[in-house]
């Protein structure tokens, strides 16, 4: 009872302070001359946002930009030394590679005498087979392989509701035109279908492609980065909390930020042209 009285708490003082807060701003715009709380009047509702925004998310990413720079011990200036400890470190490389091979299949593993509640040790005992831990194998690749069908799992509901309601939205018209001209069910998707939802495809790439780059909760969860499967989200959170290595794990946030960026710009370009196009 007393965490659903801390909840209910919580989110009456949230919703609740943030009414008054918009209450009270909304006042004191109402209090200057009408010409200039017009004008200030979107600052009142967005400013907050803004302020918020900036407070923890600008600032830490310019911090975190100059940490890189810098020595985490003598807080001295060390330039691009962090970058180059990152790239010279064997692990790293691993991490990396790891982070491109997010694609397939994970179950849970239980040893021999209880019952397997993972997919794969069900089949593979179901042909009287000795359960395997899967995820501590010898062979590094595997480990990350059978990790990866989580994310997959995670966000084919999510493609898949955006996806099915894009082709639904497809017109009914440009389908059947294509058919009386003599296409296959082929080419009517590849050639009609697909051009149509190209913008809802985009979302879904970019959204997934950015939760993969950051992927962190399903590693720390499933392995903790052991057995060869860690990943750049992980190896941050080890360099910063456990080895205590600040510059370090800045430069590994930079390095995040900059892999993330050509993302985001294909992402936000699709969806001006998108808008252009209405």
């Amino acid at each position: 009872m007393s965490k659903v009285l801390s909840g209910v708490l919580a989110i009456a003082l949230g919703v609740g302070g943030s009414i008054l807060l918009f209450w009270l701003l909304n006042t004191l715009v109402e209090r200057l001359p009408k010409r200039i709380a017009e004008r200030l009047r979107p600052y009142a509702f967005i400013g907050p946002a803004i302020v918020m925004v900036t407070i923890f998310l600008v600032y830490p990413a310019l911090r975190s930009v100059r940490d890189s720079f810098y020595d985490d011990r003598s807080e001295s200036f060390v330039g691009l030394d962090n970058y180059r400890q990152l790239i010279d470190d064997t692990s790293v490389r691993s991490t990396l590679i790891n982070n491109v091979l997010w694609v397939v299949f994970v179950p849970i593993w239980r040893p021999a005498g209880r019952d397997q509640i993972g997919l794969l040790n069900a089949i593979w005992t179901g042909f009287g087979a000795e359960p395997v831990s899967w995820l501590q194998q010898s062979d590094f690749r595997l480990n990350t392989l059978l990790l990866l069908i989580i994310m997959i799992w995670a966000q084919t509901g999510f493609a898949m509701v955006l996806l099915s309601a894009a082709i639904k939205g497809v017109p009914e018209e440009t389908l059947e035109a294509a058919r009386i001209d003599g296409a296959s069910e082929v080419q009517v998707f590849w050639r009609v279908t697909l051009p149509q939802i190209r913008s809802t495809v985009a979302v879904v790439f970019t959204t997934i492609t950015i939760g993969v780059i950051k992927v962190f909760d399903i590693v720390f969860v499933m392995t903790g980065g052991n057995f060869d499967t860690d990943v750049i989200a992980n190896r941050f959170v080890k360099e910063l909390f456990d080895f205590r290595r600040f510059g370090q794990a800045s430069a590994i946030v930079v390095f995040l930020m900059v892999v993330m960026i050509p993302v985001i710009y294909y992402n936000i370009r699709n969806f001006r042209e998108q808008e252009a196009s209405r």
